[in-house]
């Protein structure tokens, strides 16, 4: 589910071997499959009329096999690049509503709250895990690090192997279920906080390079700390909602301010590295929180 963001450590290698490119176009390689997977995401529930969720999971990362694939043949320019982060947003948008659906179909109650935050520890682990290779496969040529989505073909044949066959759903995303207030709430908060939560992925590798506190080894431990932290934030989160309840989301977007602030302002590593930890508490808390709340 993190795969795209995986990248971010060869972002400064990538602008150098691009001079030609803006920062901008050469950050694009992250951002764009946020930015396109908004309507694959939505697409998701409707393909659930004729499709198991099962069918979908297999076929999302099949896509995104083949989107990670594609820059290992082609990176003569950055076109390529971005081609291969469109077709990877298509398979991560509708990846990404069928895992998480996945828990509130066969749990409920406490457990589904537990699992939710389990769910947002692997992810954050197999973040954690891509990006570590990422920086350790850049050290040879930036190309090398688009080897790290062959991580995809185990998972895929596990959920072949293991994932129950399930269901279609011919009346997923009827006129009947509506879009209350929550769901309206949690989307506007989700999409700022995410907007702010990406500066520092799309950032943190060339504000290194620039400012010669770190290479893309130092890039991908930043970043890995970003999503590492998740793994502890996830396994607590259900203990974590019981005690604070209602005010588990502000402390989420608290956490996430203070960690881009302390980077902004910090000017060492360790303050970056600080600031990661700090965002990625505050992301692992906020992602299975909205899920929960807009499942309940």
């Amino acid at each position: 589910m993190m795969a795209a963001s995986a990248l971010s450590p060869i972002l400064a290698e990538v602008a150098r071997s691009f001079p030609q490119e803006s920062a901008a176009a050469v950050q694009m390689i992250i951002v764009l499959p946020g930015l396109t997977s908004l309507p694959f995401s939505i697409l998701a529930g409707h393909l659930t009329r004729q499709f198991t969720k099962k069918m979908l999971a297999l076929g999302a990362m099949a896509i995104m096999l083949l989107g990670g694939s594609l820059p290992l043949v082609f990176h003569a320019s950055l076109l390529p690049l971005l081609i291969a982060s469109a077709i990877l947003s298509i398979g991560q948008g509708i990846m990404v509503p069928i895992s998480s659906s996945l828990i509130s179909d066969y749990f409920d109650g406490d457990e589904r709250g537990v699992l939710m935050g389990w769910q947002s520890s692997f992810v954050n682990g197999g973040g954690m895990i891509m990006v570590i290779l990422v920086g350790f496969l850049a050290k040879f040529t930036w190309v090398h690090a688009y080897l790290v989505f062959f991580l995809l073909a185990p998972v895929i044949l596990a959920v072949a192997l293991f994932l129950p066959n399930g269901k279609t759903n011919p009346t997923a995303n009827r006129s009947e279920a509506g879009v209350n207030r929550t769901i309206i709430y949690l989307s506007v908060v989700g999409f700022f906080f995410n907007m702010l939560f990406t500066t520092y992925g799309t950032n943190v590798a060339m504000y290194l390079a620039s400012s010669h506190l770190g290479d893309a080894t130092s890039a991908g431990i930043a970043s890995s700390l970003l999503t590492g932290i998740g793994i502890g934030a996830g396994l607590i989160f259900g203990k974590l909602f019981r005690f604070f309840r209602g005010y588990t989301l502000p402390l989420a977007l608290g956490l996430g301010v203070v960690g881009l602030l302390l980077t902004f302002f910090g000017g060492s590593l360790w303050l970056i590295f600080a600031g990661g930890i700090l965002c990625g508490l505050g992301i692992s808390t906020l992602m299975p929180l909205g899920i929960l709340m807009a499942v309940q």
